[in-house]
């Protein structure tokens, strides 16, 4: 709870920063936080004690800090839907009387759609099987 308790403090604030984190990313969150953790409960690296960094979370009694960075971003969502239809958060970040991501119609341009911060999190609750209340 130390270590994860300053970083994500005003997660509120900068978690729509956090757009897409790509695997790769989350991974080196995860393992800093795992090095962190030993060296708040002075357990030697890895390569010299064969202890996994699943272990250091078990003894810390923490969760990965992706897992973490992630129920965040979705319960964040949540809040949106849950504002008024009135409110300029939920009219950015939600279509007009429901819970779905806003749909921007902009101009195509080439290459890969740009990703956007609210339709990424809404898949991650619709994967998790989460019910979406509007």
């Amino acid at each position: 709870m130390l270590v994860h308790s300053v970083p994500l403090a005003n997660a509120t604030s900068a978690i729509v920063y956090v757009n897409r984190l790509l695997q790769a990313d989350l991974q080196r969150l995860d393992a800093f936080h795992a090095k962190s953790l030993r060296t708040i409960f002075n357990i030697p690296c890895s390569y010299l004690s064969r202890i996994p960094n699943k272990e250091v979370l078990r003894v810390a009694g923490q969760r990965p800090l992706s897992s973490i960075l992630r129920d965040r971003q979705c319960n964040f969502y949540e809040k949106i839907t849950h504002l008024p239809a009135t409110h300029v958060f939920r009219k950015l970040t939600c279509e007009l009387d429901s819970a779905d991501p806003k749909r921007w119609q902009l101009a195509r341009r080439r290459g890969r759609p740009k990703q956007q911060w609210a339709t990424c999190v809404h898949a991650q609750i619709v994967r998790a099987g989460i019910p979406n209340e509007g």
